[in-house]
Parts: C-alpha cells; sequence; structure tokens
C-alpha cells in the first residue's frame, strides 16, 4: 500500500489515536499510560533504494506502562493492515521518559502528603499552593537498592512569597522521592546547605528574585537603542513543500518527536550538476548536565535531557517578535498524551533567514590594494 505521507513525516493526530485504539482493543482487560507514541522511521538502507518513489508501510513505535503494576512495554504497531508487530516486556529496572503528565503527578502527590505539609509548615509556608516541587528523574540508585524497579521522581522543593514569584528564589532543605506506580511519597532527605547537613530548623531565603516584566523597575529597561529591523522585501529565498526544504543549493527534510524535538533527515547540497549527500540523519542525541556535588542525596542529580524529560515533550510554543523574526514559516508538532490522545504544539518550529554578521573571509592584496570579501 503506497504511502500518501512521506516515510518519513510525523504520525498524524489519526495515526496517534490508531495506535492507541488497537493496543487497547487487543490488550482489553489491562489498563495503559502512554508514555510515548512516535513514527517508527524506515531503516536507512530502504530509504536510499529509491528516494524519489519510495513505498514503505506506516508503523508506529508506542511506550506504555501498565497502571498500577508499572509494567513497561514496547510495541510495533502497523499502521496499513492494523496488526502489532511485536510487544515486548522492558525488564525491571528500565524506565522510559517523565512526560509532563508524569512531573505535575509527581508534584500532585507531593504536596498532598502530610509529611511533606508538616516539613513546609515548620520552614513557614502553611499555604501549599504557594510551595512548588521540580520533578527530576533519579539518576542513581545503587546506594538505595529497596527502591528498584520503582518509578521513581525526586523532587526538590520551593516557596513562593506570592503567585507567580519566582520560586528558584526560596530552596527548602529537603528532598522528595515519589513513586508515580502506587502514588505515594517513599521518603524525604536532607539536603547539605553551605557544607553540612543541617537537622535543625533553617531560614528560607525571602529576598526576591524575580525577572518577570512585571516586577521589575522601569530602570531595568535599557532605553538607549535605536530601532533595528530584519525583513525580506521580496520574500524569503527558502521554499517550504510540506516537511521538505530548499535553500539555496540545500535541501533537507524535517520531522518532529517527543525525545529528540527538531530531527534534519537527507540533508544535500547541489554541487553542478551533482547532488551530494551530506547527513543522512541529524538530531541533538542527548545533553547532559552533571551538578558535580558528589553529597548525597544530590549525587541523584543529573539530567539527561533528551533521555529523562524529551526535548519534544519540552517544547513551547513560538512567537513572532519574541522568539523569531523576518519572514517565517511555522511547523507545528502533533504529540500525545497519557491516554494515547493527540495533542498539537502550535508554532513549534520556526524557519526564518538572519545575516548572521559574520564574515567567512576577507583580504586585501598587496598589489590590488583592494578588499576583497
Amino acid at each position: 500500500m503506497a504511502c500518501k505521507l512521506h516515510p518519513l513525516d510525523p504520525l498524524t493526530a489519526n495515526e496517534i489515536t490508531k495506535t492507541s485504539k488497537l493496543i487497547r482493543k487487543i490488550y482489553p482487560n489491562q489498563k495503559w499510560i502512554f508514555n510515548s507514541i512516535l513514527l517508527q522511521e524506515p531503516k536507512k538502507e530502504h530509504l536510499l533504494q529509491n528516494p524519489t518513489e519510495l513505498e514503505v508501510e506506516r508503523k508506529a513505535f508506542a511506550i506504555i506502562i501498565e497502571i498500577g503494576t508499572g509494567k513497561v512495554c514496547e510495541v510495533l504497531v502497523n499502521l496499513e493492515i492494523d496488526e502489532i508487530e511485536k510487544f515486548i516486556n522492558v525488564p525491571i529496572g528500565n524506565q522510559p521518559t517523565l512526560t509532563p503528565e508524569d512531573c505535575f503527578e509527581a508534584e500532585r502527590i507531593t504536596k498532598n502528603d502530610a509529611r511533606v505539609q508538616n516539613r513546609c509548615a515548620q520552614l513557614g509556608f502553611h499555604n501549599m499552593n504557594l510551595v512548588s516541587g521540580d520533578a527530576w528523574s533519579v539518576g542513581y540508585l545503587d546506594d538505595r537498592p529497596e527502591f528498584l524497579g520503582m518509578r521513581l521522581v525526586q523532587l526538590f522543593i520551593y516557596g513562593r512569597i506570592h503567585e507567580n514569584e519566582n520560586h528558584y528564589a526560596h530552596p527548602f532543605n529537603f528532598v522528595v522521592l515519589t513513586d508515580l506506580t502506587t502514588g505515594k511519597v517513599v521518603s524525604i532527605e536532607d539536603l547539605p546547605i553551605g557544607t553540612d547537613t543541617l537537622t535543625h530548623p533553617v531560614k528560607i531565603p525571602r529576598k526576591f528574585g524575580n525577572y518577570l516584566h512585571e516586577f521589575l523597575d522601569n530602570e531595568f529597561f535599557r532605553t538607549d537603542l535605536k530601532p533595528l529591523e530584519i525583513s525580506s522585501p521580496e520574500g524569503p529565498s527558502f521554499t517550504v513543500n510540506g516537511n521538505f526544504i530548499e535553500w539555496q543549493k540545500f535541501s533537507f527534510r524535517i520531522s518532529f518527536n517527543y525525545r529528540e524535538g527538531l530531527v534534519l533527515h537527507n540533508v544535500n547540497y547541489k554541487d553542478g550538476d551533482n547532488i551530494r549527500t551530506i547527513l543522512h540523519r541529524v538530531s541533538l542525541c542527548e545533553m547532559a548536565v552533571p551538578y558535580g556535588d558528589p553529597r548525597p542525596p544530590f549525587h541523584r542529580k543529573c539530567a539527561f535531557d533528551v533521555a529523562d524529560y524529551g526535548l519534544g515533550f519540552c517544547t513551547n510554543s513560538l512567537e513572532v517578535g519574541c522568539d523569531c523574526v523576518g519572514t517565517i514559516k511555522y511547523f507545528d508538532a502533533i504529540l500525545n498524551n497519557h491516554d494515547g490522545q493527540p495533542y498539537t504544539i502550535k508554532n513549534a518550529v520556526c524557519l526564518h533567514e538572519e545575516d548572521a554578521g559574520k564574515i567567512s573571509t576577507m583580504s586585501m592584496p598587496f598589489k590590488l590594494v583592494r578588499v576583497c570579501i
């Protein structure tokens, strides 16, 4: 069956819905969290066989979690014939990405816990609406074998003096470990402060650290800059056909998924009459941030932003004049929620041209006495 979509086009909203419905239909007695659903990309050798006339079956790859048990499964769904080709039980101890829904649910569980509420009250925060739990993956558990197999989230706790204030200005002196499978707090641990872990009451910093416009004085903003405009009076030099982009002598295709966010495919360059292949596939595969404090429990704080949270899941909608300037082409992104339903991130990707203002080479030959750029 020939694809109406290009084989590298991301899953449509209908394909995401079809995937979750099919899994529920074949496994009706189990309830699932749909952690992620994305396109199962064709293999490179298949794409290179005949790139102009591709007929590839559309397939979806889903990671699902059984509600109640926390069992993680990987599912490969053939969308052309409505068939599950693979259903794999992931070994215990492996956990998929923390979705935004996971992080919000972990914060809800944590803030509803009486022990956490008591710790916050001891620090002077009785209104839990002004308490914020920053959800992090748990990067190391070899020293706590009793936690292996749990879907854990560690939450660093902060307070707000008033609504919409920057909570990072008011850190608390403890971290909470919450299990998403059972919906319970499993541990509350004191944090090292300065050079030691303090067990006696501490004072939470009360100084404001706000950077939103409404909290800043007028003298904070510069007023001595003249207007700077970036425009394309004759239109852009790029052309767009679906997810296929051409600019100057370059051509490439884009896609988007929950894990890597933006992906570039088949980057080519027209060199005379030849099409030179530059890159088959390029994306940001990982971004690791080791925070460098070896003292427990900070030793568990190491963010792998791509694998642990997903750059696609963390994407926000872009705005003209704020994130992008000039003549702009926006691309929306379609991802899935825990119910296996699609949702759209409007303006997830922005395509525009900018003059970077950098001269690649400039010389003045001695005998010519003129500048060549």
